[in-house]
């Protein structure tokens, strides 16, 4: 059962990853937001799509706040340069 005080643990989380971005200037996922979530694509165009956000995520200053925010949340998509699946089996859960 999600609580409220998970949710806004999260919300805080949000903003506080929000705010990182702000200071450090644009980010490339702000720009193409699409390239972190292709889910629905064919598999040949998902790794490739992967490989090119993971890279974007190479470059980006806040790549470890915004992994780190995703292994706390459990969002889906590509966060700090990791998959789902990459971070849940790093992460153990």
């Amino acid at each position: 059962m999600t609580t409220l005080r998970h949710l806004l643990g999260i919300e805080r989380k949000y903003l506080e990853l929000h705010e990182a971005i702000l200071e450090c200037g644009p980010v490339e996922c702000e720009e193409l937001p699409e390239v972190f979530f292709a889910q629905e694509a064919s598999k040949e165009a998902q790794n490739l799509v992967e490989e090119i956000a993971k890279s974007m995520c190479g470059r980006c200053p806040v790549r470890v706040r915004c992994r780190d925010y995703a292994l706390s949340t459990r969002v889906t998509g590509i966060w700090g340069g990791t998959t789902e699946a990459e971070r849940y089996s790093s992460s153990g859960t």
